[in-house]
């Protein structure tokens, strides 16, 4: 039987701890803007963003402070995000589910979708490392639409005004096209034709 711990999605979509791995103050660097989506979002649920950054002397981006690796972020980590190179995502995942995060969305492309046998096997890899550690994994190949508000809760964000957002639908979107797939914690995640994964996986 599936506990309520398993499908709880609350610290997914309400995380009171965020851990962001390839956040940047490079304004030309659209890990930028990503990281910036995302600190928007956790001053809606008031959560506590750190900036995962190895460069010496960096100590915060945006307000939010910079540690030098995820294993330097302090307490529990509800979030993970990380926005690294394909070359370094395994390593970083490993790194990352050693800290326990209750979830982790990873944005970095290029595996099951190019068609390459290599690229597949790797994003398998992910998928067994998060299992493995009982890390429940949304991604790879996604982008923050599962941290977007709605056009109204967004305007009360910005007078100041408390805001909720929607309780989850069980659906979320990935990848550039926003493709909808099904995140019930006891489903096999659909597949678009392109033949790409996306998945949120139970440990």
């Amino acid at each position: 039987m599936t506990s309520k711990a398993e499908t709880d999605l609350t610290l997914f979509f309400h995380p009171r701890t965020v851990a962001v791995v390839g956040a940047t103050d490079n304004q030309n660097h659209g890990n930028y803007f990503l990281f910036k989506k995302v600190l928007a979002r956790a001053a809606v649920e008031n959560a506590t963003v750190y900036a995962v950054n190895p460069r010496p002397g960096l100590k915060e981006i945006e307000g939010a402070p910079v540690v030098s690796t995820i294993a330097d972020v302090p307490g529990e980590i509800d979030l993970a995000v990380l926005m690294v190179n394909k070359e370094r995502i395994e390593q970083i995942l490993i790194e990352t589910c050693a800290r326990h995060p209750k979830f982790v969305i990873v944005f970095t492309a290029g595996f099951r979708e190019t068609g390459v046998p290599e690229d597949a096997a790797l994003e398998e890899r992910l998928a067994q490392i998060s299992r493995d550690s009982g890390v429940r994994l949304f991604g790879p190949n996604t982008n923050v639409n599962a941290l977007d508000l709605p056009e109204p809760a967004r305007a009360e964000a910005r007078a100041g005004n408390a805001v909720r957002p929607p309780r989850p639908s069980g659906r979320a979107r990935r990848g550039a096209r926003g493709r909808h797939h099904d995140l019930g914690p006891d489903r096999e995640r659909s597949r678009p034709s392109s033949g790409r994964l996306h998945r949120l996986l139970r440990g």
